[in-house]
Protein backbone atom coordinates (compact mmCIF):
# COMPACT_ATOMS: atom_id res chain seq x y z
CA UNK A 1 0.00 0.00 0.00
CA UNK A 2 1.02 3.49 -0.49
CA UNK A 3 1.04 3.85 3.13
CA UNK A 4 2.95 1.29 3.96
CA UNK A 5 5.69 2.37 1.46
CA UNK A 6 5.59 6.48 3.20
CA UNK A 7 6.20 5.05 5.98
CA UNK A 8 8.68 2.65 5.55
CA UNK A 9 10.37 5.66 3.71
CA UNK A 10 9.84 7.60 6.37
CA UNK A 11 8.75 10.50 3.81
CA UNK A 12 5.27 11.53 6.06
CA UNK A 13 8.20 13.42 8.60
CA UNK A 14 8.62 15.29 5.67
CA UNK A 15 5.10 16.67 5.17
CA UNK A 16 4.64 20.33 6.54
CA UNK A 17 1.87 19.18 9.23
CA UNK A 18 4.75 16.76 10.61
CA UNK A 19 6.59 19.96 12.01
CA UNK A 20 3.67 21.09 13.68
CA UNK A 21 3.00 17.22 15.09
CA UNK A 22 6.64 16.84 16.64
CA UNK A 23 6.22 20.52 18.33
CA UNK A 24 3.45 19.43 19.62
CA UNK A 25 4.46 16.20 20.78
CA UNK A 26 7.52 17.66 22.31
CA UNK A 27 5.23 19.85 24.46
CA UNK A 28 2.79 17.26 25.31
CA UNK A 29 6.22 15.26 26.79
CA UNK A 30 7.61 18.73 28.56
CA UNK A 31 4.42 19.11 29.92
CA UNK A 32 4.08 15.35 31.16
CA UNK A 33 7.41 15.66 32.21
CA UNK A 34 7.06 18.92 34.69
CA UNK A 35 3.92 16.74 35.87
CA UNK A 36 5.96 13.94 37.16
CA UNK A 37 8.43 16.21 38.72
CA UNK A 38 5.98 18.58 40.88
CA UNK A 39 5.41 16.32 43.77
CA UNK A 40 9.39 16.37 44.42
CA UNK A 41 8.88 19.85 44.79
CA UNK A 42 6.02 19.43 47.13
CA UNK A 43 8.13 17.19 49.14
CA UNK A 44 11.80 18.98 49.28
CA UNK A 45 9.92 21.50 51.44
CA UNK A 46 8.29 19.02 54.05
CA UNK A 47 9.28 16.42 56.58
CA UNK A 48 7.31 13.35 58.14
CA UNK A 49 6.13 14.29 61.29
CA UNK A 50 7.54 12.72 64.71
CA UNK A 51 6.41 12.19 68.11
CA UNK A 52 7.60 14.18 71.10
CA UNK A 53 9.02 10.73 72.43
CA UNK A 54 11.04 9.95 69.53
CA UNK A 55 12.12 13.75 69.30
CA UNK A 56 13.53 13.03 72.89
CA UNK A 57 15.26 9.85 72.04
CA UNK A 58 17.32 11.86 69.15
CA UNK A 59 18.45 14.25 71.45
CA UNK A 60 21.61 14.78 72.42
CA UNK A 61 20.57 18.01 74.70
CA UNK A 62 17.67 19.83 75.77
CA UNK A 63 17.37 22.93 77.40
CA UNK A 64 15.15 25.79 78.07
CA UNK A 65 16.51 28.91 76.24
CA UNK A 66 15.42 32.42 75.47
CA UNK A 67 15.88 33.80 71.90
CA UNK A 68 17.21 36.70 72.06
CA UNK A 69 18.02 37.52 68.18
CA UNK A 70 17.23 35.96 64.58
CA UNK A 71 19.83 36.95 62.37
CA UNK A 72 20.15 34.98 58.23
CA UNK A 73 23.67 34.15 56.76
CA UNK A 74 24.04 33.90 52.90
CA UNK A 75 26.12 30.55 51.38
CA UNK A 76 29.58 32.55 52.06
CA UNK A 77 28.69 33.20 55.41
CA UNK A 78 27.60 37.23 54.91
CA UNK A 79 25.10 38.60 57.05
CA UNK A 80 21.67 39.35 55.40
CA UNK A 81 19.93 42.12 56.42
CA UNK A 82 16.88 42.46 54.06
CA UNK A 83 13.49 41.89 56.25
CA UNK A 84 12.29 40.03 53.26
CA UNK A 85 15.10 37.60 52.41
CA UNK A 86 13.99 34.13 51.92
CA UNK A 87 15.51 30.40 52.70
CA UNK A 88 13.59 27.19 50.86
CA UNK A 89 14.90 24.80 47.90
CA UNK A 90 17.35 26.42 45.68
CA UNK A 91 18.53 29.06 48.39
CA UNK A 92 21.49 29.35 49.79
CA UNK A 93 20.09 31.72 53.15
CA UNK A 94 20.33 29.87 56.50
CA UNK A 95 18.35 31.56 59.38
CA UNK A 96 19.71 30.90 62.82
CA UNK A 97 18.77 31.65 66.62
CA UNK A 98 20.89 32.97 69.02
CA UNK A 99 20.06 31.62 72.37
CA UNK A 100 20.73 32.47 75.78
CA UNK A 101 20.71 29.35 77.90
CA UNK A 102 18.67 29.68 81.27
CA UNK A 103 18.70 25.77 82.09
CA UNK A 104 20.05 22.38 81.20
CA UNK A 105 16.89 19.72 81.04
CA UNK A 106 19.62 16.87 79.82
CA UNK A 107 22.68 17.23 78.14
CA UNK A 108 25.12 14.37 77.22
CA UNK A 109 28.23 16.71 77.42
CA UNK A 110 30.48 17.73 80.27
CA UNK A 111 29.98 21.57 79.98
CA UNK A 112 27.53 23.07 78.31
CA UNK A 113 27.85 26.69 76.72
CA UNK A 114 25.83 29.51 78.20
CA UNK A 115 25.38 30.82 74.46
CA UNK A 116 24.35 28.65 71.49
CA UNK A 117 23.82 29.57 67.71
CA UNK A 118 21.33 26.90 66.41
CA UNK A 119 21.01 27.03 62.23
CA UNK A 120 17.64 25.99 61.25
CA UNK A 121 16.75 23.43 58.11
CA UNK A 122 17.64 25.67 55.16
CA UNK A 123 14.93 24.20 52.76
CA UNK A 124 12.11 25.57 55.06
CA UNK A 125 10.44 28.34 53.04
CA UNK A 126 10.79 31.35 56.02
CA UNK A 127 11.41 35.32 55.89
CA UNK A 128 13.57 36.76 58.02
CA UNK A 129 11.72 39.43 59.21
CA UNK A 130 8.69 37.31 59.92
CA UNK A 131 10.77 34.98 62.29
CA UNK A 132 12.46 37.41 64.15
CA UNK A 133 8.90 39.01 64.92
CA UNK A 134 7.49 35.09 65.99
CA UNK A 135 10.06 34.05 67.96
CA UNK A 136 12.78 36.99 69.19
CA UNK A 137 12.70 37.34 72.83
CA UNK A 138 10.40 33.86 73.60
CA UNK A 139 11.91 30.98 75.93
CA UNK A 140 11.48 27.80 74.98
CA UNK A 141 12.76 24.07 75.45
CA UNK A 142 14.81 23.32 72.52
CA UNK A 143 15.57 19.70 71.49
CA UNK A 144 19.61 19.71 70.00
CA UNK A 145 21.80 17.00 68.33
CA UNK A 146 25.47 17.47 69.27
CA UNK A 147 26.49 20.61 66.97
CA UNK A 148 23.57 22.62 68.74
CA UNK A 149 21.20 21.76 65.30
CA UNK A 150 17.98 20.89 65.97
CA UNK A 151 17.19 17.34 66.87
CA UNK A 152 14.77 17.03 64.00
CA UNK A 153 13.60 19.58 61.39
CA UNK A 154 10.46 20.84 62.79
CA UNK A 155 9.17 20.99 66.38
CA UNK A 156 12.51 21.32 67.97
CA UNK A 157 11.44 24.21 69.91
CA UNK A 158 8.71 23.09 72.33
CA UNK A 159 6.54 25.24 74.90
CA UNK A 160 7.71 25.34 78.81
CA UNK A 161 4.69 23.83 79.08
CA UNK A 162 6.01 20.57 77.86
CA UNK A 163 8.48 20.17 80.36
CA UNK A 164 6.85 17.55 82.85
CA UNK A 165 6.09 15.22 80.14
CA UNK A 166 10.27 15.97 78.73
CA UNK A 167 11.28 15.10 81.73
CA UNK A 168 9.11 12.11 82.01
CA UNK A 169 10.59 10.64 78.40
CA UNK A 170 14.17 11.94 79.75
CA UNK A 171 14.15 9.58 82.63
CA UNK A 172 12.25 6.68 80.42
CA UNK A 173 15.39 6.80 77.36
CA UNK A 174 18.37 8.70 79.11
CA UNK A 175 18.24 7.76 82.44
CA UNK A 176 20.93 5.15 81.70
CA UNK A 177 23.34 6.97 79.86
Amino acid sequence: SVYAQQFARADWLRQPHTSAVRSYMKNILLIAALVCLLPLGVNATSVSPITLEQLVKESDHIIVANVVKVDMVNGKGEKVKEKTAMTGPGLDNEIRFHLDVKEIIYTKSKKFPTKVLVPLWKAWHYQLGEIQSIVTGNTSIFLLKDGYIPAYPQNFQRSIGEKEEIMNLIRKYHATQ
